[in-house]
């Protein structure tokens, strides 16, 4: 249960990082011309959403191995 809730408080710090970076991000992002421009913001999406996929998946990977440890000490 202890890990549990530091994957839960991990998760939480990582939503609240995300927010200020995207914030700098976006206004950074606004100063650069190319990056109003269509061709730019998908080159930046496509990216983006490669990450946070990426970035998804290693507590996705904790809750299932934790899950089937779960398991087996029930049998």
């Amino acid at each position: 249960m202890k890990d549990r809730n530091s994957l839960i408080g991990w998760e939480l710090l990582l939503l609240f990082a995300s927010v200020l970076v995207f914030r700098s991000a976006s206004l950074l992002l606004d100063e650069m011309i190319w990056a109003r421009e269509t061709t730019g913001l998908l080159a930046l999406l496509l990216p983006g959403v490669v990450l946070c996929i990426f970035a998804q998946r290693a507590p996705l990977r904790q809750i299932r191995a934790d899950a089937a440890i779960n398991q087996k000490t029930r049998r």
